[in-house]
């Protein structure tokens, strides 16, 4: 079964590779406790950044609208949607990206999977 997908995952990983854009994946690796007798306190835990191609863009007659909406208001912008090529790591709601100096948050990832092979990501991002 895994070989049906195999050349459609080439497809999708070589165009977000070519029309993507680099950002940091910031992954939140959690850290050990410092004291297992007192739960209470805080683990610190640790950041994984990769460098990994999304290909960001809106998609929905709702998000059109409402851009055309927003234009010339104060009012801040919503999610940021994305593709991302299938990477080497488990994505996480608790990761981070940043864009151009910008540190946007994960708010959704849903793996776009026939048969169960990942072949990309789609990602919501939030501000």
């Amino acid at each position: 079964m895994v070989g049906i997908y195999e050349r459609m995952q080439a497809t999708a990983s070589r165009l977000l590779t070519k029309y993507g854009e680099t950002v940091t994946w910031n992954r939140q690796i959690p850290g050990a406790l410092p004291d297992p007798a007192k739960p209470w306190q805080n683990a610190v835990p640790t950041v994984d950044k990769k460098q990994v191609k999304v290909v960001f863009f809106t998609d929905t007659l709702e998000d059109r609208q409402l851009q055309h909406y927003r234009k010339r208001t104060e009012l801040p912008e919503g999610l940021v949607n994305g593709l991302m090529v299938n990477v080497d790591f488990i994505p996480d709601l608790n990761d981070t990206i940043t864009r151009n100096g910008t540190d946007l948050v994960v708010a959704a990832i849903d793996p776009v999977n026939p048969g169960g092979t990942i072949l990309m990501y789609y990602v919501e991002f939030k501000l």
